[in-house]
Order: C-alpha cells, then structure tokens, then sequence
C-alpha cells in the first residue's frame, strides 16, 4: 500500500502540502465549481465550511490523523489555520441545525479530535456545547412530533443529519459530561418507539415508513409515491440498528433489546436474492413489502458500497448477532460474505471515495474482519485495492478525483473532502497500512 509504493508515499505528503496555503485551496475548488455544468455542481461539488462531509473543516480530521502518525506539529498548525476561518462566536451561532455530517455536532467532532493533541480548544468546545444541546433537544422534540404524527422523515433520524449521528458524537466524546446523558437517555427513547409498528388500514406498518412528501428528491417523490422503507447506513434504518447496539452497550437498558431484535428480524425478512447472493432493496417501496408475496430484488448488481451497499447491512446485522447470542443468525451473516465471495462479480463501483467507493468498501470489508476475527472478503478486497491505487493520478490537484454519474452523464471531479474526497481516500490508505486509526475518525462512519 503506502508505504510500500512510493509514489503513493509522496502523493499523501503532497496532498496534505496542499492546506500549507489554504486560501490556495479555497480559490481552486470556486474556479473547479464555475466549470461543471448544471446541476452537477450543486449536487455533487456543494463546498460549504462547517460541512464535514464536503466541506473545509471535514479535513481537520485528516490533517489530525497525520499529526498522530508523523508527530510532526505543522499538521496542527494547518488544521489551525482552517479552524480560524470560522469557529467563532458569529460563526457557530449561524449553524442552525445539529447534525453530524452537515451540523454543529461535527464541527464540535472536529474540535474534540483536535483538543486530544494539545487541549487548546476547550473554551470553544464549551460554547459549542452550550448551543449544541439546546439544538439536539429542538431536533429530538421535533423528530418526536414527526413519529406520533406518522409523517417521519429521514432528517429526523439518520446518520448525517439526524439523531443517529448526533448520538454518535455523544458516544464519541461526551460520555463523561453528565448534562448530555438525559438527552442521551430520551434520544434512546425515540430510537426505541422508531423501531415499532403502528396500525394502518388492518396492515402493520414500520414507523420508519418515509411518506413520498419525505424523499429527497422530486423524482423520488414520485417513484416512491406510497412512501419507502429506507434500508441504507448514511439515511436509514440501518443506522438506528448499529446505534440502538451502541446504545445497549453502554446505557444497559433492557427495553433496547427488544428494538435490536425487531430491526434485526425486519432485515432478515426483507432480504432478497441476486445471483445466489443475498442482497437488499437500498429503498425498498411501500408496494414491494405490502403487494409482493416475495421481495424481488430491482437493481441489476450487487451494491457494496459503504452509503446504501448489503455490506453494511451484514455488519449491523453481524453486531447484532453478538450482542443478541443468536448463532443462526451469526451464521447467516456469514454466508452473506461467503456469497458475495464466490459470486466474483464485477463491482460496479466508479469512484474511489468512501461514500459510493473503493474506499468505503475496503473499510468496512477491514472492519468485517476485525469484528469477526477471520479473512473476509480476499478476492474483493485484493481487486478494490487495486482499483482504488490505480485510481490516483500524479496529474489531478489532489491525487484522486471523485467520479459522479447523473442521468446517463459521467463527471469526474477534484475534491478535497472528507465524505467524497481526497481527505477520506487517504485516512482510508492509513488506516490499511498502519493497521489502526489513532483519532476517531471512524466513529463518522458508524464502524469503530
């Protein structure tokens, strides 16, 4: 990997190089953005500052895991310098939702991560806190609201907006500041009622149920016009599933249990087949679950990737199984990956991100194997590897550039980023070579 290819060596010292002049960077993200054509820009290049995802704080998380691998303090100092852009009073009190991945919640993540080197930005962190925990409880009084209502929506709960990620953070870093465990407590709360059934026209119906008004997109909105069951780890119920074990772990309350059980019972029941692989529908529709004897798998591949992908699934479904004692299902996991093995398909993966990517993929095939104590995945993981080292090119600004298609259209993309970028391409590469991450970088993804 790094360290044993040089050019890939030098290129993860010539990308961090890059932030040593970051009004440099700012510039040639604005002149990259002028030349995309509608709406790739606005969908796919949306550079804001307080965005971890996709914005220019995402990048202290790299700049701090190179501190920690190297110990040399320039890492710091450029993490700094992008911090001084924006964290202060004005700016913290312009972020006006909680969130993880888009919110004030990450960029206190990103803070925490930078006061573990020095402690130098504890004052900041206490103010963050202050407005933080007013903004969570708003968030979780309004998620409440949209459940007994029946009208949910993804942003209510997810992980890069919603209440999965914001509990995530208070996992991560907040454990020992007792002022965050009744919010921690009443968030479990939520998360339980999330996971039941209510009654509509004699069917039971999931509570997590996203109404067609709820999508994301127009031609969502009329693809899933009886609503859809979103099964993906970044906006769906698999996020809830990791977080309610997380939950148990730590809180020990019986009555999260019976929540892990129900989630895990609605996976193992919606599955599907494809190519003698069990997969699953990413949005599975209303219509699919409640007019179709057996769910009938839509999509032409096999979709491993970190975001929407089975992969992610089979972990969540892997930690269930510990946590429940439940051997058939261990097993069942298991044979999902003994599947996925044997099937040595062409991945159809295009860009080497960790969103959609080579690099999310190996990440969570790595931590597969670390939860499970045994080789998982070596075929893929060989051919993901190399698809994601022959992805760099010495010629791109930042080594590697993220690939997004868009009716029919393929574009490729220079970007720095965490979510989609550079930034998380080369935490990923670390992570491979050193064999451990030494911030909590992976906590964003739901795989520490």
């Amino acid at each position: 990997m790094i360290k044993n290819d040089m050019k890939l060596q030098e290129s993860l010292f010539a990308y961090a190089e890059n932030f040593r002049d970051i009004k440099s960077v700012i510039d040639y993200t604005n002149e990259e953005f002028q030349k995309l054509e509608h709406p790739f820009g606005e969908l796919f290049y949306n550079f804001s500052y307080y965005d971890i995802a996709n914005g220019l704080i995402g990048n202290c998380l790299f700049l701090s895991e190179m501190y920690q691998v190297t110990g040399d303090m320039k890492y710091l100092l450029y993490a700094h310098q992008i911090l001084k852009l924006g964290i202060n009073r004005k700016g913290i009190e312009s972020i006006d939702n909680p969130g993880l991945w888009s919110g004030l919640a990450g960029v206190c993540f990103v803070l925490e991560t930078l006061n573990q080197n020095k402690d130098m930005y504890g004052d900041i962190i206490e103010s963050c806190d202050q407005v933080l925990k007013e903004q969570i409880r708003k968030k979780l009084n309004e998620a409440k609201l949209n459940l007994s209502n029946d009208n949910v929506k993804m942003t209510d709960f997810d992980l890069m907006e919603g209440l999965v990620g914001i509990t995530q953070y208070i996992l991560s870093y907040k454990m020992d500041h007792k002022e965050y465990l009744p919010l921690l407590y009443d968030i479990t709360d939520y998360f339980i009622e999330l996971a039941e059934y209510h009654i509509e026209n004699d069917r039971k119906v999931p509570n997590w149920l996203i109404k067609a008004e709820n999508q994301f997109l127009n031609e969502e909105k009329v693809k899933y016009r009886l609503g859809n069951f979103n099964q993906g780890v970044s906006h769906g119920i698999c996020g809830v599933l990791i977080i309610l074990i997380k939950l148990y772990k730590v809180l020990k309350k019986e009555n999260i249990k019976p929540a892990i059980k129900v989630l895990t019972e609605w996976f193992y029941n919606t599955k599907s087949t494809w190519n003698d692989c069990f997969v699953w529908e990413k949005k599975l529709k209303w219509e699919q679950l409640f007019e179709e004897k057996d769910i009938q798998y839509s999509e032409n591949q096999l979709n491993l990737s970190w975001c929407y992908g089975d992969l992610m699934i089979v972990y969540a479904l892997s930690a269930a199984a510990e946590l429940l004692n439940n051997h058939n299902l261990l097993l069942f996991t298991n044979n999902c990956l003994d599947s996925y093995e044997e099937a040595n398909i062409h991945m159809n993966l295009i860009s080497p991100s960790i969103c959609h990517g080579y690099a999310g993929t190996l990440l969570s095939i790595k931590k597969l194997k670390i939860m499970k104590n045994f080789e998982v995945l070596p075929t893929l993981s060989n051919q993901l590897l190399n698809s994601l080292t022959s992805s760099y090119d010495a010629k791109y600004k930042f080594g590697f550039k993220d690939v997004e298609e868009y009716n029919g259209k393929v574009i490729l993309m220079d970007k720095y980023c965490l979510l989609t970028g550079s930034s998380g391409i080369y935490l990923t590469l670390l992570f491979l070579e050193q064999q451990q991450i030494k911030t909590k970088w992976d906590a964003l993804f739901l795989l520490d």
